[in-house]
């Protein structure tokens, strides 16, 4: 190290700043000689990452592309108790790693892994073993990757796309149709049906000839035998509805592919009304503003600067302030959150940046509008084409996000529905017909337990194996029908062996590919309701039969004249007494399909149960059940019918199938391994990741008592596991235990029992487990690992322990420098102010006398011109000793801020005056720059400001100055508010602007930036001015930045806190 001078005060500023970097860098040059050049450093420097592993398979090498890849230095990873646990931060993703080690089989095999990096992202890097013997020999194994990240997310985007592709086609505002060359059509999507008025069974019945008048068929044939797989043909073409009226529509039609067949698909638009639109799009520019404020959400444009060009009435509405205050005065940023905002602003300078890192075109944040309200918004932005201007469409989703969180609760609402209907909700096999599950309701109306039922079949409930076949047709028939089926007073057996009668519904449950995997039986048991009926015949009092069906409408007819009715029956229908009463009720109240067969019941005088459709005066149509009875009123037999509107009913069962088929695939496909028993210990739930986990299919688990000894061979710990899953005492977690797997395998699982916090009808028990045998194996060689890292870190430690000596003592010496610096700059400034006073002021008189006494003699004696020389020399004297002393005087001033000895005279005032002050003074310094223009933008009075005022002002002064030194054309504008209990100022230029690189540091004193960034190369500031700034808005709390780009400008920003209740 360059040994320090003994008399400090001999030493020049510079000189004291060469010795000081002359000891930074033999500090440096002493730190670079703890390692030496290896192929590893060669490594580094490859443009593809590197990675080699050690002899227990612990990564030992880690080059610089890895680092800037996935963001963890050499360190992180070398020095990490499981490095796995960084890079596969999905277990699914270490999983799939070593699956394919496993397939690799150790040979030179090329694999794609998925791995975490530090800023949480995903990359998937092809890794292939480098050929050859290792060139270090501690390393057993090392690997050159490939960054395929982006091809996988392109690939990813594809897969995304075909989605979008299927959810377009169903939610596309156009009718589209599938149809082949010859055309019949294939399918449809519900705007096309909702365009021609009819199903889709209806729809794909028909011909795409069919949907065209006779006149255009010859048209219609000739385009089909023309078209191609590249090039959609347009046309306009004549369309006919159901009803057979006619309409102008837009077509677009091309060929696909789509299941391995060549067919048509048809866009078709009903431009009708369009053709009468265009005419006055074109007339008027005026048109083009209806559109965009008709678009239904808010919208804006701004520039590349963020400033908003215009907006619509939406955004006006959202914004909370109007288009006069919005337009060319407010940024995009003005309204957006402070938590977002920093995360916008990067993707609005990313957006028109080269280079692959794009921002998202759609995101989310938290919208303010000028009132104080917040708002999720949804957004899409888009660049105009050949400008740098971006329109913006703001989506305000506050309502659905709370939407999604009602529709979670009515979910959990409709799971305790089923739980608590009345009637039994029983889901059966649609191969096997085996019960799969059942609500509490079921248990209690047959006697019979949920593990009772799911180890039968359907035919466990019905009173012979005639019946029991019968009702297998009826399922089947429902099946292949894919309807829904009811039997009225069935007759079912309970676990007793007593009979009951029953009302059954049947419904299919159909998968994602419209095939039925399941059947739901809802099951209501009519004995109690036959007893009623067994009453009512019994009884002659026709009030009483009235008042007993109270909740239902109840009318007395002969043959469907309407005799009497309660008021229930004429507000179902909607009319009154007078309307209905003696007339033939069964036109007016029932559809023509429901009439024919309420007259068939009558006439043959049945009195079971059925269900029509009901017809409300309105036109409403809605379901009923009809129960009827005969009775004898006034001397003849007429009927009684009791009609119940099952509306809400059939709504609750199907809401009910979609919910119950939702929570079994939800729970089936969860990425853990879930199983169920009953108390005989037999399985009875084995999930999609038991399979893929351990081998063995539902088929061989369910119910099969020897699978535990396949699972657990070791007689100790099958014993000790069978306990542990059936002790009702308490729940366990991360019992982890070795299991076989069916290829022979070992895999160590962490069990975790829920099954008696949580109730589940039919199970006993129910364990939840995670896959840790990659973790266990990562644990056992990080051990290893920390053996040897631990024996190497006390070498290293040693070593290091040696230069942190060395280290200290020479960083003592340096701050013992550093306040000997400090302590002559401070002297030396002081004593400068003396004479250099003198100095200006024998300038001043010297100017002043010569000008009063030798210039006039000058006149006479011809040396005028060196007269005006002296002269101006003199001045210039003058203002390089003002320059000098203000130089002094910043001096002394930072020095005396940063030992904490600046006088602050603090006191309340008002900064507009100051700010008023500190603009008079610009104006009069730009006297001299006619090309620069001034304005001020600040009110009258502001709220008052606890701060010395001479401070404030020094703080104005010197941004002001050099905003006006730095700008040789355009102008300079002080702007001045208050709100949110700040005051906030604003300094801008249209000057040079600001070097980015010098833009972070020009807050340091004694920095100054670069000269070729200044106007005509001329010189900088002191670097002083702005540090003494910086130094004073923090003593009072508030903040100071800059944001400037090269050739554009300059903005410098004040923020200084307000006292409380002050604006």
């Amino acid at each position: 190290m360059a040994e320090l001078p003994k008399h400090i005060d001999s030493l020049e500023p510079g000189q004291l700043r060469k010795e000081l970097d002359e000891a930074k860098s033999r500090i440096a040059e002493l730190e670079a000689q703890l390692e030496k050049p290896s192929l590893k450093d060669l490594l580094d420097f490859l443009p593809f990452p590197v990675h080699a592993h050690g002899k227990n398979n612990a990564i030992v090498f880690w080059n610089k592309e890895c680092e800037r890849l996935l963001g963890y230095d050499s360190d992180t990873i070398l020095n990490a108790r499981d490095a796995d646990d960084l890079l596969y931060a999905r277990s699914q993703d270490l999983r799939d790693r070593n699956e394919q080690r496993k397939r690799d089989g150790g040979e030179s095999q090329v694999r794609i892994v998925s791995m975490t990096a530090k800023d949480g992202s995903r990359k998937t890097i092809a890794w292939s073993p480098a050929p050859g013997e290792c060139p270090v020999k501690d390393w057993s194994s090392w690997e050159i990757g490939v960054d395929m990240t982006e091809r996988f997310l392109a690939e990813q985007a594809l897969a995304e796309s075909e989605e979008k592709f299927r959810t377009l086609f169903s939610s596309l505002g156009d009718g589209v149709v599938i149809h082949d060359l010859h055309g019949p059509i294939h399918n449809a999507n519900q705007a096309a049906l909702a365009l021609f008025g009819c199903s889709l069974d209806a729809l794909t019945a028909r011909s795409i000839l069919d949907l065209h008048p006779p006149d255009v068929h010859g048209q219609i044939k000739d385009l089909c035998s023309s078209l191609s797989q590249n090039t959609p043909v347009r046309f306009e073409t004549q369309f006919v509805r159901k009803d057979g009226s006619e309409f102008t529509g837009e077509v677009a039609s091309i060929l696909v592919m789509l299941e391995g067949k060549q067919l048509v698909q048809t866009i078709i638009r009903d431009v009708t009304h369009r053709r009468r639109a265009e005419q006055s799009l074109n007339e008027s520019m005026l048109h083009f503003r209806s559109l965009f404020e008709s678009t239904g959400t808010a919208m804006c444009t701004f520039a590349d600067d963020g400033m908003i060009l215009s907006c619509n009435s939406k955004f006006e509405e959202l914004a909370q302030c109007s288009r006069s205050e919005i337009e060319g005065r407010m940024h995009w940023s003005d309204f957006v959150a402070p938590q977002d905002l920093a995360r916008l602003k990067e993707y609005h300078v990313k957006r028109l940046s080269p280079g692959p890192d794009k921002p998202p075109k759609e995101y989310e944040f938290l919208f303010l509008d000028q009132k104080g309200g917040e708002h999720h918004a949804h957004v899409n932005i888009e660049v105009i084409p050949g400008t740098r201007e971006r329109i913006l469409s703001v989506v305000d989703v506050t309502d659905l996000k709370m939407a999604v969180a009602s529709a979670d609760q009515s979910r959990q609402l409709l799971e305790k529905t089923v739980d608590s209907l009345q009637e039994a909700v029983i889901l059966v096999d649609a191969q096997t017909f085996m019960i799969q599950d059942a609500n509490p309701a079921a248990n209690d109306i047959f006697g019979l337990s949920l593990q009772e039922m799911q180890q039968s079949s359907s035919d466990i409930l019905h009173s012979s194996s005639t019946d029991a076949s019968e009702f297998r047709e009826t399922m089947r028939q429902a099946l292949d029908e894919s309807g829904c089926f009811q039997l009225n007073h069935y007759t079912m057996r309970r676990a007793g062996g007593d009979t009951f009668p029953t009302h059954v519904t049947i419904s299919p449950l159909m998968n994602d590919s419209g095939k039925p995997f399941a059947l739901v039986m809802v099951i209501r048991d009519i004995t109690q309701a036959q007893q009623h009926e067994q009453a009512l015949r019994e009884s002659n009092e026709r009030y009483r039969t009235l008042s007993d069906a109270a909740f239902a409408g109840v009318v007395i007819h002969d043959k469907g004249v309407l005799l009497e009715a309660n008021d229930r029956y004429y507000e179902m229908f909607g009319y009154s007494h007078e309307e209905l009463l003696g007339q033939q009720i069964l036109p007016l109240t029932l559809t023509p399909e429901s009439m024919k067969t309420a007259e068939k019941n009558i006439l043959a005088g049945s009195l079971e149960p059925y269900e029509i459709m009901g017809k409300s005066k309105d036109g409403a149509v809605f379901p009923l059940e009809i129960r009827a009875r005969v009775m004898e009123y006034q001397g003849k037999t007429v009927r009684v019918s009791v009609i119940t509107d099952t509306s809400e009913r059939v709504q609750a069962e199907q809401a009910l199938r979609q919910s119950a088929d939702r929570l079994r695939r939800v729970v089936d496909l969860m990425p853990i391994l879930i199983h169920a028993h009953d108390v005989e210990g037999n399985y009875i739930f084995w999930n999609k990741e038991c399979e893929r986990v351990l081998g063995y299919t539902v088929q061989e688990v369910i119910r099969n008592p020897l699978i535990r000894k396949r699972l657990y061979p070791d007689t100790q710990l099958r014993e000790e596991v069978i306990n542990r899953f059936h002790d009702q005492a308490k729940d366990f977690e991360d019992l982890t235990v070795p299991v076989h797997t069916k290829d022979g395998r070992i895999r160590y699982i962490a069990w975790t029992s829920r099954s008696y916090a949580a109730s589940i009808p039919g199970w006993a028990a129910w364990e939840t487990g995670v896959d840790v045998t990659e973790k266990r194996m990562a644990e056992e060689a990080l051990a290893q690992l920390n053996r040897e890292l631990e024996d190497r870190v006390a070498e290293r430690t040693r070593d290091l322990g040696v230069k942190a000596m060395e280290l200290e003592a020479a960083n003592q010496q340096l701050q013992e420098m550093d306040e000997l610096k400090t302590s002559m700059l401070s002297t030396v400034t002081h004593d400068l102010r003396t004479p250099l006073t003198s100095v200006l002021g024998f300038v001043k008189l010297i100017d002043r006398d010569f000008d009063k006494f030798f210039a006039p003699l000058a006149e006479d004696l011809g040396i005028v011109e060196r007269a005006r020389r002296i002269t101006s020399n003199l001045r210039i004297v003058e203002a390089e000793g003002e320059r000098l002393t203000r130089l002094v005087n910043d001096f002394l001033d930072l020095t005396r801020i940063e030992a904490g000895k600046a006088e602050f005279l603090d006191m309340n005032i008002d900064p507009a005056p100051l700010i008023r002050q500190a603009a008079e003074s610009l104006r009069a310094s730009l006297l001299e720059k006619p090309g620069v223009s001034f304005q001020l933008n600040a009110p009258e009075s502001l709220p008052t400001l606890r701060i010395d005022p001479d401070r404030l002002l020094q703080v104005l002064t010197n941004l002001l100055g050099n905003a006006a030194k730095y700008t040789e054309q355009g102008h300079v504008t002080l702007d001045a508010a208050h709100e949110h209990g700040v005051l906030r100022i604003h300094v801008r230029d249209t000057g040079q602007g600001i070097h980015p690189k010098d833009l972070e540091r020009i807050f340091e004193k004694f920095y100054r930036v670069s000269s070729d960034t200044l106007p005509g190369n001329g010189p900088g500031g002191t670097g002083m001015g702005l540090a003494i700034c910086r130094h004073i808005v923090d003593r009072y709390g508030g903040r100071i930045w800059a944001e400037s780009r090269e050739f554009r400008g300059s903005t410098f920003t004040v923020e200084l806190p307000l006292p409380t209740g002050a604006g």
